[in-house]
């Protein structure tokens, strides 16, 4: 009780520093009440979820409770995925070391950015709290992400450059798989994890996964649920055949068929479409380079 008393009076002091603040340097209403908005916003939000390096004690815990802990905790939000289902069910000691090694928590204040556009993408993020705001172009309307969804899974599977900016709308917490930690993991799995996933990510850079858009490639928001379901699916048939994994997965061979089929036959159409692709992907300009490179070092 004398701690909470202790937290309610530091409140109190800080909102009587604040009018005091705004009074004396004459803030104009309405600056003063957006202010007074976003104060509210971002602690109503954390109030509500904690992570697990605002715990002190958690530090203190063995690496086994702490594994345990982490498996229990991110284990569901990923599974949410249907290929990082699937890897769960195939290899679960993988998977769980996934959970140990290559994810983040990571909290973002009102209207603060989780990336933006050209930036080096860091991975592929869960929104585990809050609501984000995702735009390619200060002309079209902001597409809401929400508690829930995911984004940038490009980023897992080649180089990536983000094609738009992402911030919050609210306060909220996103959970980020960071790319080389997740690549490095693969690399750590049996031999039937990585040659699923070398599968799975040849056919999200063709975009098996749902017919192209007319107005663009692969980018930081594409692919329904529905769409990854079915490509899962598809990589799961095809694993009975004898023929699937003869062959190293070339992914950059991969993208390429990807943007040549989409070019039009009209030669004027389809260099308006290589001047705005090369505005709008992501690709960095070695996008050749692949993940799967680092995974031929391993003996598939």
């Amino acid at each position: 009780m004398t701690q909470l008393r202790n937290l309610n009076s530091e409140k109190h002091k800080l909102q009587s520093a604040l009018r005091t603040y705004f009074s004396q340097n004459e803030v104009p209403p309405e600056v003063s009440k957006c202010i007074y908005d976003w104060i509210h916003s971002h602690r109503k939000m954390h109030r509500v979820r904690v992570h697990e390096q605002d715990i002190e004690l958690l530090a203190e815990m063995p690496e086994r409770l702490r594994f345990k802990l982490r498996e229990a905790v991110y284990r569901p939000l990923l599974c949410r995925h249907p290929f990082l289902q699937e890897w769960c069910e195939v290899d679960q000691r993988g998977f769980d070391r996934l959970c140990h090694q290559a994810l983040q928590e990571i909290r973002i204040s009102t209207e603060h950015t989780v990336f933006i556009k050209k930036e080096q993408a860091a991975g592929m993020y869960f929104v585990t709290g809050g609501e984000l705001k995702y735009w390619k172009s200060a002309l079209q309307d902001p597409m809401p992400i929400g508690t829930g969804d995911w984004i940038c899974e490009i980023a897992l599977w080649v180089q990536w450059r983000h094609c738009g900016t992402l911030s919050a709308k609210c306060a909220s917490d996103v959970m980020l798989v960071d790319a080389d930690l997740f690549r490095s993991v693969i690399s750590g799995c049996s031999r039937v994890t990585k040659r699923m996933a070398k599968s799975y990510a040849a056919g999200f850079v063709r975009h098996d996964c749902e017919i192209l858009h007319s107005n663009g490639w692969l980018g930081d928001v594409c692919c329904s649920f529905e769409g990854i379901q079915n490509l899962k699916d598809s990589v799961l048939r095809n694993a009975s055949s004898p023929n699937l994994f003869a062959a190293p997965v070339d992914l950059s061979q991969e993208a390429e068929v990807v943007r040549e089929s989409s070019e039009d036959t009209n030669r004027e159409e389809r260099d308006e479409w290589r001047s705005r692709s090369r505005s709008d992907s992501g690709l960095t300009p070695d996008r050749h380079r692949v993940w799967s490179d680092e995974l031929q070092k391993h003996s598939l």
